[in-house]
């Protein structure tokens, strides 16, 4: 594969899978030993568990949209920047629907085996989702 083929492969993923819901095509893009590794939650396993996350994930955000900053891509890895803007609709993690805008920052680095994804390192911004859950307290100026 080369870099072009990286690149096409993710934006399916973005643009079909993530940001219209198409959880029929994870089975033709990502391995069946898939892995993903997101930041401070256990590993998401297989193509299955995958369109799992992703299916609690549009019903807490049924709005939410990707938008892709940077993108560096190599023959059998992409590593990218991404934004995301949905309003928190249904529960999330244990947090029922507030009805907020919420706007995350994030990354990550997927390493491809053959035409599909094998596995995944994802990094966003849990402690500012939170603060915009309304879950933890936003910080601010110390008390004097």
């Amino acid at each position: 594969m080369t870099s072009t083929d990286t690149i096409a492969i993710h934006w399916r993923y973005h643009n079909e899978v993530i940001n219209q819901g198409d959880l029929n095509l994870v089975d033709a893009i990502f391995t069946p030993t898939y892995v993903d590794h997101p930041c401070g939650g256990p590993d998401i396993q297989g193509p299955a568990g995958l369109k799992h996350f992703l299916g609690m994930f549009r019903q807490a955000f049924p709005d939410a949209q990707f938008t892709l900053g940077d993108r560096i891509a190599g023959d059998d890895r992409i590593a990218v920047r991404w934004t995301m803007h949905g309003t928190h609709q249904g529960e999330f993690q244990g947090i029922p629907a507030t009805g907020n805008l919420v706007t995350v920052t994030g990354m990550a680095i997927h390493h491809f085996a053959g035409e599909q994804i094998q596995e995944s390192w994802d990094y966003f911004d849990a402690l500012g989702l939170l603060q915009q859950l309304d879950a933890i307290p936003a910080s601010g100026p110390a008390a004097g």
